[in-house]
């Protein structure tokens, strides 16, 4: 321990070869001091201080100064509290940094350190400290390479609202007039398994839920028994005054984390079970066996062949992870938007025109061919659009199409929408068997706004489509007499059409 109060230029002047280790350098919060530097390091030689606590009361100008090149210094538990107009950490202008090794953990300002950018591409500085910052704003800042893991153990990085949790969850399995309270087990890293299902006949229910919050998924440990659904049908339901269906995908937990068809732990694996997000907004709390929260419920409508037999179950957070094998991937809030790639292969439907366009002066007599839906005809166009790896199919896609007029008369204009299920090797695309949804939307289009851009958009799901499958989609308009809904006397363009996802994997 070495305690100080009074007046000084340097509480430890530190030059040459030494080594003080172990050591812990406080100054009393009842001490009156006025120093330049708490610490002046100007030579080589090696400094270790586990400690080091400044307080508020009369601070000195500078924390740590160093003078000189060649400094080997290591701090754990700093705390400076310096004056103003002073540094908690300030390396001279003129030093190189040549055989300077430093390393600081501790609480610092960050603008309140001033060290030279060639001084920290020549010495090996490190520092890891919680920044308070001059506007609050407190932060952890590593300041050098960070390695989280290695081989010998590797490791996951959890960012947002930390990893997956069992705090507060509650698991239960009913048969139709019995609960099975799997909540226990279901929280038990090892050493408990249990089936999802109490039997794997119609009417069958598992309930998960949180007594705090919602979640955006669920990961899954198997243990043995796989899910076997067979002929059977599972549907996954949420409350929101009424059990309500929800969409959701499943992928392996782990390597080669493999995004499944449409099945539910259906291999002998972790996996997780992502939902449609857009049910926060509605999913109200409930009570289901005397436990008020946030449940979700699997609900056995066909009789299945095998429930699944599982170890754990775990709630996952808002939150991007970086697992043990460098794999990256999202969970809720955490996922990004990207846009496919939309016009791998063209079709055409009726006999759209092609038109030309003048954005401006530079950019005029533009043709966009088979873009113009006429009027009094039925046309359209429809592409061809491959699935990408790490799409969250459990989540809405949104076709977004703007167009403008090409006559300056009012009118509603109708778009139909249609887009297939997943299509693959072996699917016969010439039989008309391949099953599609529709959607259409109505639009009235004000006078005099000939070129002037409209929007339309249709949400659409496909939660049975996995990467490499095509799906086709149409979008068409049929100005014929025959349809009503369809009134305005002239022709519409095409600009752009885009189809947005979300992403749980890059």
């Amino acid at each position: 321990m070495i305690a100080y109060a009074g007046a000084c230029n340097a509480v430890i002047k530190y030059s040459g070869a030494a080594n003080l280790q172990g050591q812990v350098m406080q100054l009393a919060s009842n001490a009156t001091y006025s120093c330049t530097d708490m610490l002046n390091c100007s030579s080589t030689g090696e400094l270790e201080i586990d400690s080091w606590i400044v307080s508020d009361n009369s601070p000195a100008t500078n924390g740590l100064h160093i003078t000189g090149d060649g400094v080997n210094l290591a701090f754990s538990g700093t705390h400076f509290h310096t004056a103003s107009g002073g540094y908690d950490i300030l390396v001279d202008p003129a030093l190189t940094g040549t055989g300077s090794q430093i390393t600081i953990i501790g609480e610092l300002i960050r603008d309140k350190i001033s060290v030279p950018s060639g001084y920290k591409s020549t010495a090996v500085f490190v520092s890891a400290a919680i920044d308070k910052g001059t506007n609050n704003d407190v932060s952890y800042v590593i300041d050098g390479e960070t390695q989280i893991g290695s081989v010998e153990n590797p490791s996951e990085l959890a960012v947002g609202e930390g990893d997956s949790i069992v705090q507060n969850m509650f698991v239960f399995s009913y048969n139709g007039s019995t609960y099975t309270d799997n909540t226990t087990a279901a929280r038990s890293r090892t050493g408990s398994t249990f089936p999802l299902f109490s039997a794997v006949t119609a009417g069958n229910i598992a309930y998960i839920g949180n007594s705090g919050r919602q979640f955006p998924s669920m990961k899954f440990n198997i243990s043995g028994t796989a899910m076997a659904i067979g002929a059977g049908a599972i549907v996954l339901e949420y409350w929101n005054g009424a059990w309500t269906s929800v969409h959701f995908m499943d992928t392996l937990a782990d390597y080669p984390y493999t995004q499944n068809d449409g099945t539910l732990l259906a291999t002998v694996a972790d996996h997780q079970v992502r939902i449609d997000t857009s049910i926060l907004a509605t999913w109200t709390t409930t009570t289901v066996n005397s436990q008020s929260g946030y449940w979700l419920r699997f609900r056995i409508t066909s009789d299945i062949t095998t429930s699944v037999v599982l170890e754990r179950i775990k709630l996952s957070t808002n939150h991007t992870e970086i697992n043990r094998d460098g794999f990256m991937e999202s969970f809720g809030n955490g996922e990004a938007t990207s846009n496919l790639r939309i016009g791998t292969a063209y079709l055409s439907r009726g006999a759209p025109s092609s038109y030309s366009l003048n954005v401006s002066s530079g950019i005029s007599s533009l043709t966009r061919p088979y873009s113009e839906f006429n009027n009094s005809s039925f046309d359209g166009h429809a592409y061809v659009v491959n699935l990408e790896k790490g799409i969250d199919t459990s989540r809405a896609f949104t076709l977004q199409i703007r167009w403008a007029p090409t006559t300056n008369n009012a009118g509603n204009v109708e778009i139909t929408f249609i887009h297939t299920t997943g299509i693959t090797t072996g699917d016969n695309v010439d039989a008309g068997t391949i099953t599609q949804t529709a959607d259409t939307s109505i639009t009235a289009v004000t006078s005099s706004t000939i070129g002037v851009l409209y929007e339309t958009n249709f949400t659409f799901y496909v939660s049975s489509l996995f990467p490499n499958q095509n799906l086709i989609i149409e979008v068409s308009r049929d100005a014929r007499s025959s349809n009503p809904n369809d009134t305005l006397n002239g022709g519409i363009v095409i600009f752009d059409e885009t189809i947005t996802v979300y992403r749980w994997r890059p």
